[in-house]
């Protein structure tokens, strides 16, 4: 009976350690979400109207997609 309060203790710090690994990658994904958005506000502001719209929608279609490159492409646009 003892082994197993044993195994479930150990089974129980394992699946700890998991849960914590798992909520630091989410809030590591939540703070770098966090900074794409300041940076997509920040060069929308740099322009108006249509283009500003444009601008957005092509940075949220870029993150949709997962590429990346465009997304940089797009933001260094001038």
């Amino acid at each position: 009976m003892k082994q197993i309060y044993n195994d479930l203790g150990m089974l129980n710090k394992d699946i700890m350690r998991e849960y914590k690994i798992r909520c630091q990658n989410h809030q590591d994904l939540v703070d770098s979400l966090k900074q794409i958005n300041l940076i997509m506000q920040r060069a929308s502001n740099l322009r108006i109207g249509s283009y500003k719209t444009a601008f957005i929608n092509s940075c949220r279609e870029s993150i949709k997609q997962k590429n990346f490159t465009q997304l940089f492409k797009i933001i260094n646009e001038d």
